[in-house]
């Protein structure tokens, strides 16, 4: 969300790393409870496109979360 500079929130930079964190881990388990509804009870039928877009949006979303976590936090220096 984009804030005027007058009405930034007062958060941390860690703070607002794990907010986008919980938001992501948020979307990504609307998109597998969204792809468990969309799985066929008959097994081995063919998964509906639909149902393949959410498994993939999904994974794609959880490996974010996994690097977001790995990376290292880096506090911008002021050496100048």
């Amino acid at each position: 969300m984009i804030y005027p500079e007058n009405k930034k929130p007062k958060e941390g930079r860690e703070e607002r790393r794990q907010n986008w964190i919980n938001i992501l881990k948020g979307c990504a388990h609307h998109h597998q409870v969204r792809a468990k509804e969309l799985e066929s009870p008959i097994i081995g039928a063919e998964e509906s496109e639909e149902c393949i877009m959410h498994k993939v949006w999904n994974y794609a979303i959880v490996d974010c979360i996994g690097l977001i976590e790995m990376l290292p936090m880096n506090e911008k220096k002021n050496d100048e």
